[in-house]
């Protein structure tokens, strides 16, 4: 059963689902071109790396609480897999 949440609460999920969904998703091509971007544009993408990250562990407390409907669970098993995947790159991409 999913839990009652607000339109703004299941907006935002789908938002988070989205943003999150895209930046893992083009990990691998920052990875093949990080290196022609200028610096402010390369130091601005590492800094804010860390709302993604921040921003799937939302989504994740958002399933724990059964905010999410069938469609968006799916959603974020798939995220959670892409990120497990693509995890390394970001860990490279941040001198970890």
């Amino acid at each position: 059963m999913v839990a009652q949440v607000s339109d703004e609460t299941r907006e935002h999920i789908e938002e988070l689902l989205d943003e999150c969904s895209e930046e893992w998703a083009r990990l691998p091509e920052v990875e093949r071109e990080i290196a022609v971007w200028d610096e402010t544009r390369a130091l601005t993408y590492l800094a804010e790396w860390p709302l993604h990250e921040q921003h799937l562990r939302m989504l994740e407390a958002y399933a724990a609480d059964g905010a999410l409907t069938p469609d968006e669970r799916q959603r974020l098993d798939r995220l959670e897999q892409l990120a497990r995947r693509h995890r390394p790159i970001a860990q490279r991409l941040r001198g970890g």
